[in-house]
């Protein structure tokens, strides 16, 4: 019972540091891009959940896009937002 518990607590903490490793800094992104942190978890999660979405999205996501060094990277980004989001979820 003890070695299942010291592995669950293991496992905790492993898991917490590797979500911190991988967790976004949303304000230097907002930032280095000159948007909002709001313009930023636009594009980065799923648009439609924001009201300016259509009138603001595709020069958000062009200006974040310039600011990080291309399509490669904006999308290495988006699908680390998903991932700390479904782990965030799943906790």
């Amino acid at each position: 019972m003890k070695l299942r518990m010291l592995f669950a607590a293991t496992a905790a903490v492993l898991c917490s540091a590797s979500l911190q490793a991988r967790e976004l800094d949303i304000g230097a992104l907002a930032q280095q891009s000159g948007l909002s942190e709001r313009q930023v978890r636009m594009v980065l999660g799923a648009p439609v959940a924001y009201s300016e979405y259509r009138t603001s999205f595709r020069d958000s996501r062009d200006k974040l896009r310039r600011a990080v060094g291309g399509r490669d990277e904006l999308e290495r980004l988006v699908a680390l937002f998903e991932e700390a989001q479904e782990l965030v979820a799943a906790k």
